[in-house]
């Protein structure tokens, strides 16, 4: 009776989280040679590399956008504002980039420029006390 080989196991689990380790399975010998049978040919345990993501591997980051500034004052007859943002995170890795011309923001704000105007003084109030005696 020849020699038979079991089936390979599983694949072991890899020996590093990232950057390349090794993994190991074996099989078993299922049924030994008896007289003049074939003895059995073949490895009874197998390594090989496992790739796990690179370490420090580059993930993308897409942009954000950072908080926005108070509203700047209306600076137009008719009354517009504006107020901006920078960007937060800048994009790495192949990360999408921001929304171009969302930096800055326009918002109508009552402004009259070419109303007529009249100042006028009102009446005198009554002396105060001397700080001086003399």
């Amino acid at each position: 009776r020849d020699c038979v080989l079991g089936p390979w196991e599983d694949w072991g689990r890899c020996s590093a989280s990232c950057g390349y380790g090794q993994h190991s399975r074996e099989r078993r010998v299922q049924q030994s040679a008896r007289g003049l049978g074939q003895g059995c040919s073949g490895a009874l345990s197998q390594i090989a590399k496992c790739a796990s993501e690179p370490c420090g591997a580059c993930q993308p980051v897409d942009c954000q956008w950072g908080e926005w500034e108070v509203w700047g004052y209306c600076n137009k007859c008719g009354g517009e504002r504006k107020r901006y943002r920078r960007i937060g995170v800048q994009p790495s890795c192949g990360g999408r980039n921001c929304k171009p011309g969302a930096a800055e923001e326009i918002s109508n704000c009552t402004r009259r420029c070419y109303d007529e105007a009249f100042c006028s003084w009102e009446d005198w109030t009554s002396w105060g006390e001397c700080t001086a005696s003399c």
